[in-house]
């Protein structure tokens, strides 16, 4: 598995490190780290951005086209239902 992965069993690097605490695999943060350079005290939203910008930019390397459509944001509808639970209604 490890040379599927293109892993060798050797030690994270700092970058490697950050994206598993932001919640990448151990595989996805191998291969970005090897793309975006990051330190341990990298804000979320950073590494956030880091890691779009390095999916992008790969992207782009394939067919040439860089328009990603990124589509985020919080379910409204289940908010109000929450909300209505909290209240008693």
């Amino acid at each position: 598995m490890k040379r599927l992965s293109g892993m060798t069993g050797e030690v994270f690097n700092v970058t490697a490190q950050r994206l598993v605490r932001y919640g990448c695999s151990e595989s996805q943060a191998y291969a970005l780290s090897r793309l975006i350079r990051l330190d341990h005290e990298t804000p979320d939203a950073t590494v956030e951005a880091a890691v779009i910008g390095a999916l992008v930019a790969a992207k782009e390397a394939v067919d040439g086209v860089p328009e990603v459509e990124y589509i985020s944001g919080q379910r409204r509808d289940t908010l109000r239902l929450d909300a209505t639970r909290r209240e008693g209604r």
